[in-house]
């Protein structure tokens, strides 16, 4: 009898997020994704994004990692330590990183951390632990 052969199993991998400028989180494609995680792990400074589909103007970006995670409108490295600059413009967003889930609680107690990395949702929550949980 012939053994039926498995499908490759899919390699779980972190997921990377942009914040625009309301504070909205937006995910990558998965082939970006992969590109960014690849670079991330070769501990590159920078990588070059062309994102055809999008209007002239807003197709190429750098991702910068580290300390090279600056730019003329952002001088130091955010806390997440990844940038993406439009080439064109100079507009600079951060970007996180989300690792991928090792047990049920790991891609939650990530998110919940990057809470922590922001100082201003920090400073809400740190006010709010200080002051109590009342209405109003």
């Amino acid at each position: 009898t012939k053994k039926k052969s498995k499908p490759p199993l899919k390699k779980k991998m972190a997921k990377y997020e942009h914040r625009d400028a309301d504070n909205r989180w937006h995910a990558f494609s998965d082939a970006d994704n992969q590109v960014i995680e690849d670079a991330y792990r070769a501990n590159k400074n920078k990588i070059l994004l062309t994102m055809p589909q999008n209007p002239p103007g807003l197709r190429e970006f750098e991702v910068r990692f580290g300390d090279n995670a600056r730019s003329e409108r952002m001088p130091r490295p955010p806390s997440t330590k990844i940038i993406q600059v439009n080439v064109a413009s100079g507009a600079t967003r951060i970007v996180r990183r989300i690792a991928s889930p090792r047990g049920s609680n790991s891609a939650a107690m990530t998110r919940a951390s990057s809470f922590a990395d922001d100082p201003a949702l920090y400073g809400w929550l740190l006010r709010r632990a200080t002051s109590g949980w009342r209405r109003g």
